[in-house]
């Protein structure tokens, strides 16, 4: 099945996303390290290759730890430390779902304690394809839409949170 990535003018197969991805992470990379930018056909090189000689869960692992959550937050395993006060190894289908919504959300609204009710949004949604795809039951969806955030103690060096019906910035 090919699929549109967003930002994008090719139409790609489901699997190549996350080769793509790992490729441009590798190429921000690359050019942080004062290299030069990958061109186009450079990037989709590397994804192509990247396709033949890494499995599903060394893409996917690759991606969970070079995720922005926002505030110097990357990575799960960090979101999960500085956000739920937990190890990524004892989070749930809740926990999980709760760190992709921060990381699906844009800039500023990627704080959870500042946007509770947008990552909470973005969380059920995310439990509800869970449910879905067969990884939840519809048992375990209840449960879990019902759970609250959870959050950690807010990082006390991070800025503040906007005053209300002040717009923030992105």
């Amino acid at each position: 099945m090919l699929v549109f990535k967003p930002g994008h003018s090719l139409w790609m197969p489901h699997g190549y996303r996350l080769a793509d991805e790992v490729a441009g992470e590798w190429g921000f990379q690359c050019e942080d390290a004062g290299g030069r930018r990958l061109k186009v056909f450079e990037r989709i090189a590397l994804a192509i290759w990247l396709t033949r000689h890494w499995s599903a869960e060394e893409l996917l692992a690759f991606e969970a730890e070079h995720t922005d959550l926002g505030h110097r937050v990357v990575g799960m395993r960090a979101g999960a430390k500085v956000l739920l006060g937990n190890e990524w190894a004892r989070l749930d289908a809740v926990g999980i779902a709760l760190l992709l919504a921060v990381a699906d959300a844009p800039g500023r609204r990627r704080d959870p304690w500042c946007f509770p009710d947008g990552i909470r949004t973005r969380r059920d949604w995310i439990l509800k394809r869970m449910r879905e795809t067969g990884v939840l039951s519809p048992e375990e969806t209840d449960t879990a839409l019902r759970t609250p955030l959870a959050l950690a103690l807010r990082p006390s060096e991070w800025e503040p949170c906007p005053i209300p019906g002040q717009q923030p910035s992105e």
